[in-house]
């Protein structure tokens, strides 16, 4: 009979262990809640007026003549002109006009990540160690058993 005893203690400690296992928090079901806000707005503009035009330099181009066989020098003055809207900014330059730099504004995308705070489990069911006061020989005894329980401390 006494062996059965140690048996049954065994099992039911066993059995504790699985179910406090069983029942913990798991960390893998955090909610969270992710908020994405992108804005980019359609925005039709006119033809872009030059902010900026300066003489950058002068040069000299030679222009057939229509009846004779003679080159014409002709002088002519090279512009530098600067288009700014609040999404570009282009600066064009020559006779033949060509590209000299050109610097995109890029849109800005701002993602909030929200993880709600998770209150810890403070019931439970665990094995329990200690005195217990026993009405049968009215009296404490020491106690070895499976009960429920609620946490205090956390650890």
């Amino acid at each position: 009979m006494k062996i059965w005893g140690y048996i049954i203690a065994v099992t039911l400690l066993v059995g504790a262990f699985l179910a406090g296992r069983w029942t913990k928090y798991c960390p893998h079901s955090i909610v969270e809640i992710r908020d994405t806000v992108t804005v980019r707005d359609t925005v039709t503009e006119r033809v872009p007026v030059p902010q900026y035009v300066t003489i950058h330099r002068v040069d000299t181009c030679w222009l057939d003549a229509i009846t004779d066989a003679v080159r014409i020098p002709v002088a002519v003055p090279i512009e530098r002109k600067v288009f700014e809207t609040t999404d570009y900014r282009a600066v064009v330059e020559g006779y033949h006009p060509e590209l000299i730099s050109m610097d995109i504004y890029r849109q800005t995308q701002f993602v909030t990540t929200t993880t709600p705070p998770v209150k810890p489990k403070r019931w439970g069911i665990g094995v329990q160690v200690g005195y217990g006061y026993m009405p049968t020989i009215n009296k404490a005894v020491p106690y070895i058993g499976i009960g429920l329980q609620y946490d205090l401390l956390t650890f």
